[in-house]
């Protein structure tokens, strides 16, 4: 079991502790926190197709990766109406994806990482919903600002005024990115799916 898995499960169960312990009225965690939970669990994993095939990611990159990766979780959420999206829970939500990402960029202030996090929830449910689109088509489409973030400026609160060309050791086609992304999602799909 990696160090990584053993400091996010002491994390969840502090979570939960802190949750239910404050707040002493409330016998029973709301089902939305045991589900976004329940879904870091899963989806904060470093055993992934992406980590398994780009080569030296540091622990910006992967922060950046995993940010991405509870944003999924989110997206799953809202997508399939699993929780009333209310401003409680997304500041819940918030909390979880800040926390998971403080264990690979410890000194990550929470509001630089809030501007950070608004801005990848704007284009990573963009990026995703143009993959999705595109698959369909015989012109499917790369995600370049999701490679972008995740190889070339990870954690970094500003626009990217020119996007790289995506490379990345063994890597070097268009397609080998596209098809690395579909797959990526499929996992995370069934991560998810391993819970609900």
């Amino acid at each position: 079991m990696s160090m990584y898995f053993c400091r996010h499960k002491q994390y969840i169960n502090n979570c939960r502790s802190t949750v239910v312990g404050h707040n002493y009225k409330i016998k029973k965690m709301s089902k939305f926190k045991e589900l976004a939970i329940e879904l870091s669990d899963v989806l904060a994993i470093s055993d992934n197709p992406i980590e398994q095939k780009l080569n030296n990611l540091g622990n910006r990159n992967r922060a950046e990766l995993h940010i991405y990766n509870l944003l999924y979780g989110w997206f799953y959420i809202q997508d399939n109406n699993l929780a009333e999206m209310k401003e409680e829970n997304a500041e819940f939500y918030f909390g979880i994806v800040y926390n998971n990402t403080l264990l690979f960029v410890p000194n990550l202030e929470a509001g630089e990482f809030f501007q950070i996090y608004l801005d990848r929830f704007q284009m990573f449910q963009e990026e995703l919903h143009k993959v999705r689109k595109m698959q369909a088509t015989f012109h499917p489409y790369l995600p370049i600002k999701f490679y972008n973030r995740v190889l070339y400026y990870p954690l970094e609160n500003k626009e990217i005024s020119t996007y790289k060309k995506v490379e990345n050791g063994s890597l070097t086609e268009e397609y080998d990115f596209i098809q690395l992304f579909v797959d990526y999602n499929n996992f995370l799909n069934k991560q998810i799916k391993k819970i609900i």
